[in-house]
């Protein structure tokens, strides 16, 4: 019988209908068998409390667990465990209306009614009905009539899950800090059972795509999920919360803005497009300071702005209030009169409504200028009249920003370089994560080397789908400020060694002929004056140069620099001849009746034309043909913003043909069956599949066939098996219409539902996403033989955290330190109360986000990206949650009761998860002896060293001495 889909009472009758199981409660018979209450009559209120123990007693006489019994129903053991105690009190209150019965209705004694029931003895008897006749409510009866209370007064639906339990009054004899989760649980199911509804939701992260946070909502009868999701801004918390909870949060104000006749406008005729993007500002004026930085990325807001009878490109007016978008530096050069000059490539005729760009019609701050001000980047001063008042710079990224972003080499770049660097950065990579598998290993402590290594083959996994290798030595990304005074070979860096040559890359990256190969020269004057000797990470460079990398220009632009050596040869040639002064505003401009390209089409057609430029880069493309590809992408990607004709670009490029010349698909065994599409390895691994929505599986060791599961199997590989859920959709005519029935109503048709995965998940062999799986190019190759290392060590993690079993909590131990272990359970009970926030702080972001993109349906997956963690921010400092602050910091004492088994696996696993993990790692590591170091981290050295690294550079990397470096790096360990 396939009981996948059946509740747990309903697995319970069907039990009950296939076993004879002798009836404990003799005088109430057995369902569908004898008794006077058959199943679902009603007439009985304990009937299924009454099966489950019955079955439960049963399947225990027999030897069987609590965590075999769950299997055995398909259900969690915490679902088991709540019935369990929902049926022992509902026994218990049976047994007491029985024992009054029988006293005062019968007239029996309580010896009599002892023999009669069962009982251990007459005192026993005389204990239920002193009981009976002084009711008092079981707390999980309470817990349930106040989450009953708080649903009606609230209305819609209630957020139960973890972390609920804690804090809250629940009862007048409850302890303050709460109730337990069964206890919750338990008082959930009565609720159900009463005939509330109890559904458990995938709450989307906002900031995270395709994770889900597992959410319990209590609902009203006949409340279904998809009435939840689709009606979030109904799901409210038990616990109304604060504002920060009492902490103090940094909240940007609604901006100033400056008169215009402060800014002064330099266009393209007095060499505003060479400089196009930066804003110079006049040093020493109090409403214009940019702190204690060099150079941001700003906003300034402009008042009575020239725009009168202009309109926007949907015919409404112009707003008069606009802003400055781009790179500030303090400047010397300023005209008299003025105290702020934006350098336009724009047309003088266009005026302030192209060198200004409009505010946002919103009441928003965060979203006035189309972009978060990022943490205390508004600045305060002291005006003429003693009081203070808010500056007019608005930072949306600041010095020192930019250094932190991603160190890594992603395909784009790295594939279209020679074979020997390609090889090299790629063994580095998966030396480095061979290195980390292995200090995992190494790990003290059972149930921190098995979370571990769980996330340590996720990681992998999501490694062989991304495909970025390790940085090279000293990459950074920076932020470009124009120095004109450079000549076309040089660049201003500081941090960089005066007279070395780097490279640039600038993402998205469509060949080596917009590498521009530069000398460092930090003696140059004006790059001195504008952005300093010790600037982190700025440099600069002239226009002709940012023309190079497909027309960057001085906004907030960024490039990757990369120091060139010996061993670090990055491959470059000259930009192609077609591409000189082409312009694809010029060439493409509107046409009457064209098709318009929204934003979010944009993102989906630069998907697939950046797909065809890897590809053709990879077969060996023409320089014509590159060239034609390169002006349809620089087409599409301005096509939106600039209203172009991108199907006229699309077929005087002859976009077509070049995708049937670089896009062959082939079969399995080499036979060419189609084009178009991602073509090789490198596009194919992280495009998309739709397949039919999937769960964990592992095969049924006396069936032989797959069955659900909660853990990967112990061989370490994921299996999946369908869930075979479906949803009902409505019927669509070829017109894009809905088909109606005879009443007008939408006609609904059931469809299974599907998921969207990357296709590298989806094949045991990256070599199956290879141009042709019987020979792949050479890129092809390399990157395959590193995917499939990766997947590889996915499953030797995987395998390993499924061998460990880590050892039961020791009841000596736990008495031992009780203290540290009272310690940790506040601790963690502390981070738990977070939970409800954060959940809060995700529904209130949903549903922002939800609305914004149906105003907005054209909002592309960076704005989207954006704007989401905008809202989570808010989101969560209107409701207090902030996980940082009730982090588990765990003593050196206390370490020492978790390693001595004082705290249960469970409740480490917990511990662990609102814990610092870097300060966990270093806690679980054993001490190393730096002059016998392991083997992976001897292969590690040699990758570093050979990809080019110094002995500085790796010592500091692995925290070893300089000389065991140099032991290993020149192989004299012996």
């Amino acid at each position: 019988m396939d009981t996948s889909h059946m509740s747990l009472d309903d697995k319970i009758k069907a039990y009950l209908d296939l076993h004879d199981v002798e009836d404990s409660l003799q005088h109430y018979g057995t369902p569908r068998h004898s008794g006077r209450y058959p199943w679902g009559s009603g007439e009985n209120p304990y009937q299924r409390n009454e099966d489950f123990h019955r079955v439960y007693n049963d399947l225990k006489a027999q030897g069987m667990t609590d965590a075999e019994m769950a299997r055995e129903f398909d259900c969690s053991i915490n679902e088991l465990k709540a019935r369990r105690s929902m049926s022992s009190q509902q026994e218990k209150e049976r047994q007491r209306i029985r024992v009054v019965r029988l006293h005062d209705n019968k007239g029996m004694g309580w010896t009599a009614i002892a023999k009669e029931m069962g009982l251990k003895n007459e005192s026993t008897a005389r204990s239920i009905y002193k009981n009976a006749k002084e009711p008092k409510k079981q707390l999980n009866q309470q817990v349930a009539d106040r989450l009953e209370k708080i649903l009606k007064e609230k209305g819609g639906f209630l957020d139960i899950s973890t972390g609920t339990e804690l804090g809250y009054p629940w009862s007048d004899n409850a302890p303050k800090t709460g109730i337990s989760s069964s206890q919750l649980r338990t008082a959930s199911i009565m609720l159900r059972e009463k005939g509330y509804s109890v559904q458990t939701i995938n709450l989307r992260q906002v900031t995270n795509p395709g994770q889900y946070t597992n959410t319990t909502v209590l609902a009203p009868a006949g409340t279904s999920k998809k009435d939840i999701i689709n009606n979030l801004e109904q799901l409210h918390s038990v616990e109304d919360y604060t504002p920060d909870a009492g902490r103090t949060w940094w909240v940007p104000e609604w901006p100033e803005a400056i008169d215009r006749s402060r800014v002064y406008v330099k266009y393209p005729d007095e060499g505003g497009a060479e400089r196009d993007g930066m804003v110079e500002i006049r040093p020493g004026v109090k409403d214009l300071s940019l702190g204690d930085m060099a150079y941001a990325q700003v906003r300034i807001a402009v008042k009575n702005c020239d725009v009168e009878g202009k309109v926007d490109d949907y015919g409404k007016p112009e707003p008069t209030t606009r802003y400055i978008k781009g790179m500030a530096v303090y400047s010397d050069e300023i005209p008299e009169g003025y105290d702020i000059v934006v350098n336009s490539s724009k047309a003088r005729s266009k005026g302030d409504a192209k060198a200004f760009k409009p505010i946002k019609d919103t009441t928003d701050v965060d979203a006035v200028f189309g972009a978060k001000i990022m943490a205390n980047g508004q600045d305060h001063y002291i005006g003429d009249d003693g009081k203070e008042h808010l500056g007019l710079i608005n930072k949306v990224n600041g010095e020192g920003t930019w250094q932190g972003w991603s160190k890594t080499l992603p395909s784009q770049m790295l594939s279209k370089q020679p074979k020997e660097l390609i090889k090299r950065q790629l063994n580095l990579t998966y030396a480095e994560a061979l290195d980390e598998f292995n200090e995992i290993k190494n790990y003290t402590n059972d149930v921190v080397r098995q979370k571990a290594l769980e996330e340590f083959a996720s990681q992998c996994d999501s490694a062989a789908v991304d495909l970025k290798a390790a940085a090279l030595p000293r990459q950074q990304s920076h932020v470009l400020i124009p120095i004109n005074t450079l000549k076309d070979n040089e660049v201003y860096a500081p941090g960089y060694k005066n007279g070395e040559e780097v490279v640039l890359i600038r993402y998205p990256h469509e060949g080596t002929f917009q590498i521009p190969r530069l000398i460092v020269n930090n003696k140059n004057k004006e790059g001195t004056k504008f952005i300093g000797k010790m600037a982190p990470d700025a440099i600069g460079i002239n226009h002709n140069v940012a023309e190079i990398m497909s027309g960057a220009d001085f906004d907030g632009d960024t490039v990757t620099v990369i120091p060139t050596s010996k061993i670090v040869n990055i491959k470059n040639r000259p930009p192609l001849e077609g591409l000189v002064g082409f312009d694809a505003k010029a060439e493409y401009p509107y046409r009457e009746g064209m098709k318009h390209l929204d934003k979010k089409r944009t993102q989906t057609e630069m998907g697939v034309i950046s797909n065809l430029i890897t590809d053709m880069t990879m077969i060996g493309a023409k320089d014509e043909e590159l060239v034609r590809v390169v002006k349809y992408a620089n087409t599409v990607i301005d096509a939106d913003k600039h209203n172009l004709d991108w199907q006229r670009s699309y077929k005087e490029n002859d976009i077509e043909s070049l995708k049937k010349k670089y896009q062959v698909k082939y079969d399995k065994d080499g036979n060419v069956i189609g084009y178009g599409g991602a073509g090789t390895l490198l596009s194919r691994a992280g495009s998309e599949a739709h397949i039919l929505e999937q769960q964990l599986a592992k095969i049924d060791e006396n069936t032989g066939e797959l069955k659900k599961a909660w853990r990967p199997d112990a061989s370490g590989e994921l299996m999946y098996m369908p869930t075979g859920r479906t949803r009902m959709v409505p019927e669509k005519n070829k017109d894009g219409s809905f088909k109606l029935d005879a009443e007008g109503k939408k006609i609904y048709k059931e469809e299974p539902v599907r998921q969207k995965v990357s296709k590298m998940s989806q094949v045991d062999d990256a070599r199956q996403l290879m141009s042709n799986p019987q020979k792949g190019y050479i890129q092809e190759e390399l990157y395959a033989e590193y995917a499939n290392n990766m997947k590889h060590l996915a499953i030797q993690a995987r395998k390993e955290a499924m061998a460990i079993k880590p050892e039961k909590c020791n009841p000596e131990a736990r008495e031992a330190y009780k203290a540290e272990v009272d310690s940790l359970n506040a601790k963690l009970e502390n981070a738990k109360r977070n939970a409800p926030k954060e959940r809060q702080a995700q529904v209130i972001a949903n549903v922002v986000m939800k609305e914004l993109k149906e105003a907005n349906p054209g909002m592309d997956n960076e704005k989207v990206k954006k704007e989401a963690q905008l809202q989570i921010a808010k989101a969560r400092a209107s409701v207090g949650a902030n996980k940082k602050d009730v982090q588990v910091n765990i003593e050196p004492r206390e370490w020492e009761a978790i390693q001595k088994n004082a705290i249960s696996p469970s409740k480490l696993r917990e511990i662990l998860k609102n814990a610092d993990s870097d300060k966990i790692k270093k806690l679980a590591s054993p001490q190393v002896n730096s002059n016998a170091l392991p083997k992976t981290k001897q292969n590690l050295i040699k990758s570093m060293a050979t990809s080019g690294f110094t002995l500085e550079e790796i010592a500091e990397r692995l925290g070893v001495s300089k000389a065991t470096v140099f032991k290993y790096a020149k192989g004299k360990e012996g």
